[in-house]
């Protein structure tokens, strides 16, 4: 029986390759399979589902490894957003998120932005 593309177990399984990929530092190799997984959990799950969200955060961290800063704080921005509409803004996981946001943030120069963040989110 073949599971399809969109299945749960399909996309543990891509996602888990993208994290032994970007373990081993190919993280060329890892980009397109954290991408394949966060677009087909958009298409399936939604924006707002929390395996959306985690692939989300995956593929944000993997860009500010790969040096993307601007991209990482586009796809954290609306991955922490995402995390405080599901979780609230005073959940550890979001406050951890919005951490990462915040550090790649003032990595950018955007002391204004990090500020702003921290401002919106007690506790960060």
């Amino acid at each position: 029986e073949t599971l399809g593309e969109s299945h749960p177990d399909t996309l543990r399984s891509i996602n888990n390759l993208a994290m032994l990929l970007k373990t081993m530092g190919d993280l060329d190799a890892a980009r397109p399979m954290y991408e394949q997984a966060l677009e087909t959990k958009r298409e399936a799950l939604g924006n707002k589902h929390p395996s959306t969200l985690i692939s989300m955060f995956n593929l944000g961290d993997l860009l500010e490894d790969m040096g993307d800063l601007a991209g990482a704080a586009q796809i954290l921005r609306e991955e922490v957003a995402g995390m405080r509409a599901v979780y609230g803004p005073t959940h550890k996981e979001t406050l951890s998120d919005a951490g990462a946001l915040y550090d790649v943030l003032k990595k950018l120069g955007d002391d204004e932005g990090a500020a702003a963040l921290a401002a919106e989110l007690p506790g960060l």
